[in-house]
């Protein structure tokens, strides 16, 4: 209650303020600093964690294969669970090495209304397409057939017990070639972004001279940008659209991983991933003297959205789809689109104002 009042008092104080400034001139070197503490502080070891949970899990899926039983399959779903937590907190970097190779999609083939992934994954276990149980061969398959969403159902969805057994040998060596495609992607990742001469090097360089980014305020826009969108994400397409009006309409089986029981560990993760990349920025040391408070306010604001997820998932060993149900956790989830939407209208006016920035083109604004 106390951060919800801290919330409408802040929202109250500057909501008229800040308008687009175009006078304001950009804090180059300041902003070259967040960048470089944005790309080594956050961006680079997030992809780290990501590339070795995806690692673990491909050596464990190798081993219960090898070797059947309830303990290495709980392992592996364990292991699972990293994956898409890590995932989630990088979730918003939708651009640079994730735009090669349709290396996002390959990862996360999402939004599916009419379930034509789920039908594609279902048909390979059903008719036990051997081209899917080889890297090469899985990888020319659709998008669909070998990311995160695929593995949740292989390893969550209906006879996934089977792979403890004889029975269920042929799913157990898809998932762990799906496990062995999301490791690929995510080292190819963590080198397009970590290597000399990569993306990461690429956002801290940019000049008048470069391809991609003529400024450091170009790179700054595209982060501002990244972040927005995933918050937009969050709150339009995987929230609303599965909370509805009320616990009793609401829509659980709309939301990703909602077979593992990982909804909330993702939507969570996609707002601290988020919180991370403000935090790294350091913005009160960018921003002019009398604006230093939007760092603070936006800050909070992602604080308020993400402490109430956690504490909707705090312990609690039920399924989303009765936490969506109760009406106390519906309440609080229903709630988290007020402070995310205080952080997204910050990300989009208030702080590129400040900083000098435009805000540029917002893809979930559509044309």
């Amino acid at each position: 209650m106390r951060k919800l009042l801290l919330v409408m008092a802040a929202a109250i104080a500057f909501g008229g303020v800040a308008r687009a400034d175009t006078e304001r001139p950009v804090p180059t070197e300041a902003l070259k600093k967040s960048v470089a503490q944005a790309v080594d502080q956050f961006v680079i070891p997030s992809y780290a964690r990501f590339k070795l949970a995806a690692d673990l899990q491909s050596q464990a899926y190798e081993h219960l294969c090898e070797s059947p039983s309830d303990d290495h399959l709980v392992t592996v779903q364990s292991r699972f669970a990293d994956v898409v937590e890590t995932f989630s907190r990088i979730e918003a970097f939708r651009f640079g090495p994730a735009r090669e190779d349709n290396r996002f999609e390959r990862l996360l083939f999402w939004p599916d209304p009419r379930g034509r992934g789920l039908q594609q994954v279902q048909s390979l276990l059903l008719e036990k397409d051997q081209g899917a149980v080889n890297l090469e061969t899985l990888q020319q398959k659709s998008v669909a057939v070998q990311g995160l969403l695929a593995l949740d159902f292989v390893l969550f969805g209906t006879g996934f017990e089977s792979q403890t057994g004889a029975d269920g040998e042929f799913r157990c060596h898809y998932g762990a070639t799906i496990a062995e495609a999301i490791s690929h992607v995510a080292n190819g990742l963590y080198d397009g972004w970590s290597l000399p001469g990569g993306y990461g090097d690429l956002m801290k360089s940019a000049g008048p001279e470069d391809a991609r980014y003529k400024s450091t305020g170009e790179v700054m826009q595209e982060f501002l940008r990244a972040a927005r969108e995933q918050l937009q994400i969050v709150r339009d397409t995987k929230m609303v659209p599965v909370l509805q009006d009320s616990a009793k309409t609401a829509k659980p089986k709309l939301a990703p991983f909602w077979r593992s029981n990982l909804t909330l560990v993702s939507l969570e993760g996609n707002v601290a991933g988020v919180t991370d990349l403000v935090e790294s920025w350091s913005l009160e040391k960018a921003l002019p003297e009398d604006q230093q408070y939007l760092a603070d306010q936006l800050t909070l604001e992602l604080e308020t959205a993400r402490d109430a997820l956690h504490e909707t998932d705090a312990g609690k060993n039920s399924s989303f789809e009765s936490v969506v149900r109760d009406p106390e956790d519906h309440a609080r989830l229903t709630y988290v689109s007020i402070p995310m939407t205080g952080a997204i209208t910050l990300l989009t006016r208030e702080v590129p104002a400040a900083l000098g920035l435009v805000a540029g083109f917002n893809a979930m604004d559509g044309d």
